[in-house]
Formats: C-alpha cells, structure tokens, sequence
C-alpha cells in the first residue's frame, strides 16, 4: 500500500486525530524515502515527518542513528509539541540484520554467540535498555500523566532460514507450522497514566486491530476499518495476508490448508464453522484489496 496506494484517501488514526485538533507527527531516525514514508505520511495526514535529515546523526548503531540518540533527541522534541498530540516514535537499532555487536554493548549470549540469534538478542538487549531509559524520561518529566503509551513490535525477527536456532532456543523439537507461526508473535503493551488498569492479557489479536482500539479510547470516528477493538469485543480472528488466520483456540495454515489445535499442536478435520471463518479471512482480504484497489474510502466520503 506504501508504495501502490500513496495517492488514496485513507481513514488513519492522524487524520482522525487531527479533526481532533491534536497536532500529530512521526518521529524516525533513517532515510525519510525508505517505504515510501515520506509521501505516505502525508496522505495519512501527519502534520510532519521527522526523519534522518531532522536529527543529529551522532550516533550510529546498527543501520543509522543510534536508539539512544533517537530516543533522547525524539524526548527533546516532545517536549515542545503543542498538546494535546499523537507521536507515532519509530526505533531502528534492533532492525535486522543485527550486525552491529560492537554497538550494543557487552550482552553474553552464550552458546549463540557468533549466530544471527545471538546478535538478535544484543540487538533487542539494547533497545529494550533505551527504551526502559525513554519511558524513565516520560516519567520523570511528568508526560507519562497525561499520555497513553502503546508499544509493539511490527514484525517477526528471525527468518526462516535461521529458524533452527530459536527452535533449539526454544527446546522444540519435530517443528511445525504452527510452531513456525507461534514464533512470530510480537508484544504490543498500553500503558495508562498511573498504571491504571494494569494487567496481562494473552488474546491473540493483530496491528489492524490497534486503530479499532485507540478510535474507542478516545472517540474517533469508526466508519470505516477492519479489525476490532481489543477493549469491546472477543472472538476476532488474526488473519494473514497469505490467507492463514487464527481465533487464539484454532490456527489454519494456508498453504498447507492445515488446521492446528493451538493448545494440543495436533492438526485436527476442516468442519463446517472452520470452514466458514476460513471463507471469512477471505473475505476480509478482499475487502482490504478492494479498498486500495479502488480508493473506495474517498468515494464512500464523497458520497455523504
């Protein structure tokens, strides 16, 4: 979509915001042309797009500035912001291919020293330490009172031709594709002011359900989204561009058109009800490709 959709009319947690009156921005310490970002930004409404040319490149750490310096310099300039706002903070020093161990410090590793899993966990050693220091800063300076913080990683870290290390890691033995898709979870964590409402919550649940969840928050508008809200509503379905999906109980892998019972790991018969929330995931993709592919947002707003 970053590259394909630029010029579309999007429904996006900026522009919402914006209608708002919040001034809202991104924050990225690498090229502002990788992804497409520094158009796609625009057209999801952004106020500004803070990228490498924005900051002092003091520090560099696996592919560019450093997350040390991002973070403290990315610190400065909340500070300065008009509130209310909406930052959307992008790391990169944890960003594969984790080659920079001299950068991240002294972590032992052990056994994995010198493979792609090691390197990973000084990579993510690192940026967990900066950001502990960040979060420490918000605190400190009283930003977290008033603010709600949601953090998460936006994709897997170790590819599949590295993949039997974190399987040993893990102590899996016989892997299948379900133990293949389990690796790939990521943390998402929001964090209220005063810790309120602190609790873990182990639904499974994707990024597209992150706007659902922040438009029910702060009462924006929901007209037009896929995905749902993590605070009002259970069975969803996680569903995955190559048409694999999961409800946290079942997951169904496309290309094998397999389903796994997620608690037992054994492959269990397609029935009826599977069948329909496998016709669904279709659907939902579709509507998605539906979306892009004819800019319908833009023709359902035109048509108020």
């Amino acid at each position: 979509a970053y590259y394909l959709y630029a010029g579309n009319t999007y429904s996006s947690i900026a522009k919402e915001m914006n209608d708002n009156n919040y001034y809202t921005d991104v924050l990225h310490g690498y090229r502002e042309g990788f992804w497409n970002r520094n158009v796609m930004y625009k057209a999801e409404k952004f106020d500004d797009f803070f990228g490498e040319k924005s900051f002092n490149i003091n520090e560099k750490v696996g592919l560019g500035l450093s997350d040390k310096s991002f973070l403290n310099q990315a610190f400065n300039r909340l500070k300065g912001f008009r509130q209310p706002y909406y930052s959307f903070i992008i790391t990169l020093s944890s960003h594969y291919p984790y080659d920079d161990t001299k950068g991240y410090g002294n972590f032992n590793v052990g056994s994995y020293e010198g493979t792609l899993l090691g390197n990973y966990f000084k990579g993510i050693h690192y940026t967990d330490a900066q950001l502990g220091a960040f979060l420490d800063k918000l605190e400190s300076s009283g930003i977290m009172d008033n603010s709600i913080v949601v953090l998460y990683g936006d994709h897997y870290a170790i590819p599949k031709d590295k993949i039997n290390d974190l399987y040993n890691f893990k102590n899996i033995q016989n892997p299948t594709d379900l133990d293949w898709y389990e690796l790939q979870k990521v943390p998402m964590l929001i964090h209220f002011p005063k810790d309120e409402y602190k609790s873990t919550n182990s639904e499974y649940s994707g990024q597209i359900d992150v706007y659902p969840t922040i438009a029910n928050m702060f009462n924006l508008p929901r007209k037009y989204m896929l995905g749902t809200d993590l605070f009002g509503s259970k069975n969803r379905n996680v569903i995955f561009r190559n048409g694999s999906f999961t409800d946290g109980n079942v997951f169904y892998v496309s290309w094998t058109n397999t389903y796994y019972n997620i608690k037992t790991g054994n492959t269990i018969p397609e029935t009826a009800a599977l069948k329909a929330k496998k016709d669904n995931a279709l659907s939902q993709l579709q509507y998605s490709d539906d979306t892009l592919n004819h800019n319908l947002i833009k023709k359902f707003i035109n048509k108020k």
